[in-house]
């Protein structure tokens, strides 16, 4: 009994050892937008430096710690889905020197297209979210989105995608 008990204790330990910053941070959920009809979130994390051949912003992650994201929807339905706007919040402190709306338009621009065929999926690389004054920190993004039940009807509805920050880590 005591070695099965010391075996289950290293096995727990490897396990909650082996998880490094990526599995920590990356961020997964399905939700039911409808019945039967799915959006899939995969959001991953790619470390301290974004993509540079997909990065073209003048943030300067060099000076600046930052964390960078991929986020991945995958319109798992059988209607068209188009985001409708974006909103920005943060766990500690405020939104004050930060953009925290961005309307369909915008996201369009931002996603390249802003509407999700059924079926298919849409990746906006190299999110990213950092902090001057916290050590650690959560961004919040919050999509509203309409699903294309029919030419004329549409039901909206929204999902938060949650972006974390830990300096140095």
């Amino acid at each position: 009994m005591i070695k099965k008990l010391l075996i289950f204790f290293i096995l727990l330990m490897l396990v909650s050892c082996s998880y490094g910053p990526e599995e920590e941070r990356s961020y997964q959920e399905v939700i039911e937008m409808i019945p039967d009809q799915y959006l899939s979130i995969h959001l991953d994390y790619i470390g301290k430096s974004p993509d540079e051949s997909r990065w073209a912003k003048a943030h300067d992650f060099v000076s600046l710690d930052t964390d960078f994201y991929n986020l991945t929807l995958m319109n798992q339905s059988d209607f068209n889905f188009r985001l409708l706007s974006c909103t920005y919040s943060l766990k500690k402190g405020g939104n004050k020197n930060m953009k925290s709306f961005y309307s369909a338009q915008e996201l369009e621009e931002i996603w390249h297209g802003g509407t999700i065929f059924a079926g298919e999926s849409k990746t906006k690389f190299n999110s990213y979210t950092h902090s001057k004054k916290f050590s650690s920190n959560v961004l919040y993004k919050k999509y509203t989105f309409e699903l294309q039940v029919e030419p004329n009807s549409s039901i909206t509805n929204s999902f938060v995608v949650p972006f974390l920050y830990n300096k140095n880590n």
